[in-house]
């Protein structure tokens, strides 16, 4: 036994001595100056690896915590989240919106020369002397006038026609502002999306007030869209369902609540409903070719029960194809039609989040109003290619206890109701619940 002991101390003092002389070897080789390089190259991939590996945790556990979106949620959806920021915009907030361009305010000099120009007229309106003509004389004066009042219209007219008539400045939409868009853009939006849709606002002007400051925080990741600060109530959530159900139960034949495809079927949306086919009432002759089959067939008796009968079914036949030509009359309400709503969700006007911010589908107009007043900020892929319109927009959650933010935020509701029914061929008014 002392033998092997010995052994065994001896064996594993020679393979310490051998791994210290190694490591020693090494260290001096790591040491020498044509290695420093290499040293240097190491240590400092190793620790920008770790720290972006640590940034990028911290990243992805901040993009997980903001909830359900139009992505996996997953490292494959924080990946996607990553790719659109090199297509997003970062004007989100501006005023005016990129789809906007100021109008100059009137020169000094112009208001001058105005200013002078009437004061001289006035002045020299003052100064005329009073005189009194002869009767005779006034009547040959303003015969004279007439004739030359006469000509000059004549002449006046005659230019008006030879000259085309100069294009006029677009109206203002907003005081300051007026909307710009290229030729494919304004095929594509179309007049009412030039409109605002706002209760007891103008075609051209919006009526909001200013939310008070300041905005709620809003993180950088293009998707999803949520603000983390400001958020909304559990009853603030209950309540605004609510009210997009309410729309819906007041306009059944107009709006329906459906799964989301913006963003998660979770989220519960306010959708413009198609109207119904018109169907083609192809069934009376096969009724008429039946009926005289078998009063041809049967007895006198039953001849005139069969008469009855396919009198009775020509008199139904008569008020449905009177209906159908009604119905073809009416006004189809088509959302797939519109090519500026949203290719993937053509009919969809709002969503609710889970923290209570509202994605809302607006005309143009609207939507720079609410970024304009403070109410929200329009998406960053907006505007993006066909992605999404300019007036998809992000309306921050109503703060407890402000009864003006809840109902500013149900107006901005009703505003892209009103838009997307309008657009998608629908004639009538919005009922509010």
């Amino acid at each position: 036994m002392e033998a092997l002991r010995v052994s065994l101390r001896d064996t594993l003092q020679g393979t310490l001595r051998g791994t210290l002389r190694g490591t020693v070897v090494q260290t001096t080789a790591l040491t020498r100056p044509e290695n420093h390089r290499l040293v240097y190259t190491t240590t400092v991939t190793t620790t920008a690896l770790i720290v972006l590996l640590a940034y990028s945790r911290r990243c992805y556990l901040e993009w997980y915590a903001l909830g359900e979106g139009g992505i996996p949620r997953s490292p494959v959806g924080w990946f996607m989240n990553l790719l659109a920021h090199i297509v997003a915009r970062r004007d989100h907030r501006a005023v005016p919106a990129p789809y906007e361009r100021l109008i100059p305010p009137p020169s000094d000099s112009a208001t001058s020369s105005s200013s002078t120009t009437t004061a001289t007229t006035s002045s020299s309106s003052s100064s005329a002397p009073s005189t009194s003509v002869p009767s005779s004389s006034a009547s040959t004066t303003s015969s004279s006038g007439r004739t030359k009042s006469k000509s000059k219209s004549k002449s006046k007219s005659k230019s008006s026609r030879e000259q085309p008539e100069p294009q006029s400045e677009p109206e203002p939409e907003v005081e300051g502002t007026v909307i710009t868009l290229s030729p494919r853009d304004e095929a594509k939006y179309g007049e009412y999306c030039r409109r605002s849709f706002f209760s007891g606002s103008s075609s051209r002007t919006a009526s909001l007030p200013p939310r008070s400051p300041p905005r709620p925080t809003v993180p950088t990741t293009v998707i999803p869209q949520r603000q983390t600060t400001e958020t909304a109530s559990g009853s603030t959530l209950a309540a605004q369902d609510a009210y997009l159900r309410a729309i819906a139960t007041a306009n059944p034949r107009l709006f329906a609540i459906q799964p989301s495809r913006l963003e998660s079927p979770k989220f519960h949306a306010l959708w413009v409903v198609p109207s119904p086919n018109v169907a083609s009432s192809s069934s009376t002759s096969t009724s008429t070719s039946t009926s005289s089959a078998a009063a041809n067939s049967g007895s006198s008796s039953e001849r005139e029960k069969e008469e009855k009968d396919h009198s009775r079914d020509r008199d139904r036949e008569s008020r449905r194809s009177r209906r159908s030509r009604k119905s073809r009359h009416e006004v189809k309400i088509d959302p797939a039609s519109v090519p500026w709503f949203p290719r993937s969700a053509r009919g969809e006007v709002a969503h609710v989040h889970h923290e209570g911010s509202t994605h809302v589908v607006l005309s143009l107009a609207d939507a720079a109003h609410v970024v304009r007043q403070g109410w929200g900020e329009r998406h960053k892929m907006s505007g993006v290619g066909d992605i999404l319109p300019w007036g998809y927009v992000l309306v921050y959650a109503p703060r407890d206890g402000r009864r003006e933010d809840w109902m500013v935020w149900r107006e901005i509701v009703l505003a892209g109701a009103r838009v997307v029914a309008k657009c998608a061929g629908f004639e009538g008014e919005v009922i509010v619940p």
